[in-house]
């Protein structure tokens, strides 16, 4: 028998007593490390909630860029839209042009046309007048010679 301490409970060994004590010191050591683990494992759990903080940050603005360039591109696509009709617009015109250069043409040519037409004309032109001014000296000729004819029969008779 061994001898009691007075705090033993009635029916327990001093022993016992100890051992559960130890028992429970160890648990105590171990709920304390476990609090530390907890204290650690929050830590990392508010480093870990500030990242995914930082991530969510970074993606809003990636988003934000990307929603910039989405409109960038936009812009450039709806630029490149109108450069394409002034395009389409110059192509018009200058096919206008085209034609119209062709209708002056085809208008210089028929008057080139008229113009020899008309030299040719003038130039038959001339030749009558020519062959009617020396129709009109023949005739000239022929009055003078009629009158000299007169004249001699008239101083004959």
């Amino acid at each position: 028998m061994s001898t009691k301490n007075p705090l033993t409970p009635a029916g327990i060994e001093p022993a016992t007593f100890r051992f559960i004590a130890q028992h429970l010191n160890h648990c105590a050591t171990a709920v304390r490390f476990l609090a530390k683990h907890l204290n650690h494992c929050a830590t990392a759990v508010r480093l870990v909630a500030q990242h995914l903080n930082h991530c969510a940050t970074a993606v809003r603005f990636v988003a934000q860029h990307l929603n910039h360039c989405a409109t960038a591109v936009r812009f450039v696509a709806q630029h490149l839209n109108h450069c394409a009709t002034a395009v389409r617009f110059v192509a018009q015109h200058l096919n206008h042009c085209a034609t119209a250069v062709r209708f002056v043409a085809q208008h210089l040519n028929h008057c080139a046309t008229a113009v020899r037409f008309l030299a040719q004309n003038l130039n038959h032109c001339a030749t009558a007048v020519r062959l009617v001014a020396q129709h009109l000296n023949h005739c000239a000729t022929a009055v003078r010679f009629v009158a000299q004819h007169l004249n001699h029969c008239a101083t004959a008779v």
